[in-house]
């Protein structure tokens, strides 16, 4: 796989995991807001979570570079 094709996986992985980590965290907010105060919404557990969602995003992504699990039609 040539090297500008090895990084489309990367970038649209992370970018897919991290548009799933901010539609979580709106739906944590919506939980909170019309739920339940209970649910913990704060800035720290917002940053944490969209953190370890996008560096999540990036292992899998390169994950997917090197397996050859994503490839461009």
């Amino acid at each position: 796989m040539p090297r500008r094709q090895a990084r489309v996986p990367i970038v649209l992985v992370g970018m897919t995991g991290l548009a799933i980590s901010a539609a979580w965290e709106m739906i944590e907010w919506f939980g909170y807001t019309f739920v339940s105060d209970a649910i913990y919404v704060a800035y720290v557990d917002t940053i944490g979570d969209m953190a370890a969602g996008g560096l999540g995003a990036l292992l899998a992504g390169v994950i997917a570079s090197r397996m050859g699990i994503i490839e461009r039609a």
